[in-house]
Order: structure tokens, then sequence, then C-alpha cells
């Protein structure tokens, strides 16, 4: 995760340096952690994140058996040390640096694999910006035209020209 942000932070200074007016983050599932956790570092115009995943511990915890829960917890890979561990690289321990009206997630009501609590999570540190919720899984946001409209018309709205059609699928 160090090493992801440290290569986008590269890639926005290069872009920066070439006198970009505007920035904005865009990422899905891990990419989306990638993107939370980077606008906690790095001032820019927008960010969405879809499906996003936010908290490992947690989704760990939420997918694991109870016996491999409490093994988890003995061995640390849960619990106290756990979080600890993963607070320095968690988009929840920094504020975002991108205006509220900047910010947008969408996430699927029936995302078995990172749960509609991650988002909500992310949603509530956010301080409630715009959030789209489609009826469909993890991977659903890709044929749920509404989502995609989401994302366009939200980056659409914060300046910027996307050549993309939103409602494809």
């Amino acid at each position: 995760l160090t090493q992801g942000v440290w290569d986008v932070r590269r890639i926005l200074g290069w872009v920066r340096g070439r006198g970009a007016p505007l920035i904005a983050i865009y990422g899905v599932s891990l990419g989306a952690y990638l993107a939370s956790l980077l606008v906690g570092l790095e001032p820019v115009d927008a960010v969405v994140a879809g499906v996003p995943v936010i908290d490992f511990p947690a989704l760990f915890a939420h997918h694991a058996p109870h016996t491999i829960r409490l093994r988890g917890m003995e061995h640390e890979i849960l619990g106290d040390t756990a979080d600890a561990v993963f607070r320095v690289v968690s988009p929840l321990s920094f504020p975002p640096q991108v205006p509220r009206e900047g910010r947008a997630i969408f996430a699927g009501v029936g995302d078995r694999m990172t749960t509609p609590a991650q988002a909500r999570r992310l949603w509530a540190h956010w301080d409630e910006p715009s959030i789209h919720w489609y009826a469909g899984n993890h991977v659903g946001y890709r044929w749920a035209g509404a989502a995609r409209r989401f994302a366009v018309d939200h980056l659409r709205g914060a300046g910027f020209h996307v050549d993309a059609d939103p409602a494809p699928g």
C-alpha cells in the first residue's frame, strides 16, 4: 500500500509539473482503498471511490469463520495489534484533502466481498458526500449504467472533461 501511494504521488508530481489544471483520483475495490488513502495525503480536486475496501482487518474478521477469527486474534493477525499496524495505511486515519463536494462513492447493496459496511464507513469519514448505491454485487458496477453515470456526472460536475459514454451496458 505504501509503495502504491508512493508511485501515485510521483505520477501526481509529474502531472502537476506539466501544468494540469485539475486532478481527480478514481479507484475501484483495492484501487478505491489506494485512492481513499491517497486523498488523505494529497490535495486533489475530486475523488471517486467505487466499491471501496477501507479496513482489511475488519474485512478479514467479517469473512473468516469463527475458529479462524479466534486463531487470528491469538496470533495478533486480528485485534488491537493488527488495528495498530493497519492504522498507518488506513484511509480512515487521515482527513480527506479534497473538498467535500469533490468526494463521491458508489457501492453495491449486494456486495458480499467488500460489503456495504466498508462503503458506509468511508462515507461517514468523508462527511457524508455524494453516494450512489446500485442493486448489485462487487463487480456489478460494470453493468450498472447508473453507477457509471454517477461517476461520470460527478467528475463532470467537478469540472473534468470525461470523454466516456456514461450509459453503456
